[in-house]
């Protein structure tokens, strides 16, 4: 039996009955396989299975032992299942050659050890959940090295120690943490950490006007998020108590606190002070004239002060809504309502109404007198056109003959009976008044006006 391959001498040695001797020397050159076998201990991690001899020569027979934890004991690399470290013995046969002395069949004892390290235990600890951006995470593990990551496949490490901190914005987040014992053997376990903190802020310094509510609102950073409210002194709120916003009129400076929560338990305390204005706007709404006719400004006025801002409502016809003095045309009878609102937002109102005149581009509302005196004695010595709803005109005068004596586009310029500088002598003169009225465009075409006119003197 030779444990090795090489040339041996064997000899044959023969006795007679005679005394006679006979010796036969031989060399035997024997050939054995190249099993390829890996070292003969092989560390196998809990849990795993592993192949026994992966460079196997197929060309061999295999009979492996014990049977029971191998996937197929005739294989020449097979599958061994083991938690326990174990001895697996095999026999590999097959045919050699011995030099020139032909084949034989030879098998070869190997044994393999399987050791399996103590598991490794391991823990990632307890789903958490933090009302703080601050999460600690904190693992435990027999093992002497571990890796934290954010990413299951551990392509970026957070940290290599069992403990540590780090920032999390809100939401779920998912840890894992891998510990490697000394034979490179690896555990994994994972946590999840939600993170349900949020901020939250409430006007600092409001001002309550007098007999005028101020709002206090919450404005929260997270709005995917269920928030309850609880505000005090609940005695002093008129409405909003378990909301964001609550409406109040203290009678002076006041404190407010707020508990903003989520569904989560996270909460943030909040307080607020409402100072109450001593004074309000002064607000005098004023109209001159009260009444005008269909498509005639009106001046509009409040008191006027630096401070304040302006709103008048009814804009139909107004030339600006956010001044003290705006000027309206109104189509209709309007009630003109302006708010004063001061640096502290303390608001007043006040209104007035513009009363509408209906008329005709026409007599009575369009009158040229038929007869004056120029005597110059106080009573009725110009001739004026009449009519409050003129907007342009040409006044014409003629003698007799055809000649124009007198003309005027203002309405404030009369004819005093004259022309050249001389008083025009008793007679019975012609006019011509082209005009137009209040709410004709430039578009429209004037109209037209002729009569005779009495100078008596």
């Amino acid at each position: 039996t030779y444990q090795q391959g090489g040339n041996y001498q064997v000899s044959l040695s023969v006795n007679g009955a005679v005394g006679c001797e006979g010796n036969l020397p031989q060399i035997i050159s024997l050939n054995l396989p190249d099993l390829n076998f890996p070292n003969d201990t092989i560390v196998n991690c809990p849990g795993n299975s592993l192949n026994l001899n992966p460079n196997a020569d197929t060309s061999l027979s295999y009979s492996w032992s014990p049977s029971n934890l191998l996937d197929n004991p005739l294989s020449p690399n097979p599958i061994a299942n083991t938690q326990l470290t174990q001895i697996f013995s095999v026999t590999v046969s097959g045919i050699i050659q011995l030099g020139n002395s032909g084949t034989d069949t030879c098998s070869i004892v190997r044994t393999v050890t399987v050791f399996v390290p103590e598991p490794i235990s391991l823990s990632a600890g307890a789903d958490s959940t933090y009302c703080s951006n601050q999460v600690s995470l904190n693992g435990q593990t027999n093992a002497a090295n571990i890796e934290w990551s954010n990413n299951a496949d551990f392509s970026s490490i957070l940290s290599d120690s069992l403990t540590f901190s780090l920032q999390q914005t809100a939401g779920n987040q998912w840890y894992y943490i891998r510990a490697i014992d000394a034979f490179g053997c690896s555990r994994i376990d994972s946590v999840n950490i939600s993170q349900n903190a949020f901020t939250a802020s409430v006007d600092s310094v409001a001002i309550a006007c007098p007999n005028q509510p101020a709002i206090l609102d919450v404005s929260v950073s997270n709005t995917n998020f269920n928030y309850s409210y609880s505000w005090s002194p609940d005695s002093l709120l008129l409405s909003g108590q378990g909301t964001n916003s609550i409406s109040t009129s203290p009678d002076s400076s006041q404190v407010y606190q707020v508990l903003v929560s989520n569904q989560f338990g996270c909460s943030v305390s909040l307080s607020a002070t409402v100072n109450v204005s001593s004074t309000i706007p002064l607000v005098d709404a004023t109209v001159a004239p009260d009444t005008v006719y269909n498509g005639q400004s009106v001046q509009l006025a409040t008191i006027q002060n630096a401070g304040y801002a302006y709103f008048w409502q009814s804009s139909p016809g107004l030339n600006a809504q956010n001044i003290f003095n705006p000027t309206a045309v109104p189509e209709e009878p309007t009630l003109y309502i302006v708010t004063v609102t001061d640096v502290f937002g303390c608001s007043n109102t006040d209104s007035v109404f513009v009363f509408l005149k209906n008329f005709d581009c026409d007599e009575p509302y369009i009158f040229v007198p038929n007869t004056f005196t120029p005597d110059a004695d106080g009573t009725n010595d110009v001739l004026f056109v009449r009519g409050n709803v003129l907007t342009e005109m040409y006044f014409a005068i003629y003698d007799r003959w055809g000649e124009l004596v007198f003309e005027t586009t203002d309405q404030n310029i009369g004819w005093d009976g004259t022309f050249r500088g001389k008083a025009l002598s008793p007679d019975v003169y012609g006019y011509y008044l082209r005009y137009k009225c209040i709410g004709q465009s430039t578009e429209e075409k004037p109209k037209f006006k002729k009569g005779n006119i009495t100078l008596i003197r």
